[in-house]
């Protein structure tokens, strides 16, 4: 039992109260703010550096470039596809018309 007791307390025993010291050991706050103050000011001008590249790459038409031989080719329409969301668009209004002038009340769905 006394070997038990022991390791329990070998596995334990550093979970005691310990000697608080409120000296600083590692904590600068001078290095801690000027890191962040770098590596804000790289993070900044790497960003402003990177708009710049977009900038001068959209002005010179370098960026965003777009063919225009396949924009002028000639667009064909599917005019059975057009019909159907015409007509649909058509009858969706009829029936909006109908609901306003109390001709025709839907059902509450909730019933």
């Amino acid at each position: 039992m006394n070997k038990i007791l022991q390791k329990l307390k070998s596995w334990f025993g550093d979970t005691g109260v310990k000697k608080v010291s409120y000296k600083p050991q590692g904590y600068r706050p001078k290095r801690d703010w000027s890191i962040m103050f770098v590596l804000s000011f790289i993070l900044i001008l790497a960003m402003l550096s990177f708009a710049f590249y977009i900038y001068v790459e959209v002005d010179n038409n370098r960026l965003f470039v777009s063919d225009y031989d396949e924009m002028s080719k000639e667009l064909k329409l599917d005019e059975k596809l057009i019909k159907k969301v015409v007509d649909g668009i058509n009858s969706r209004a009829e029936s909006l018309e109908a609901i306003k002038n109390d001709k025709n009340i839907p059902p509450d769905p909730s019933f």
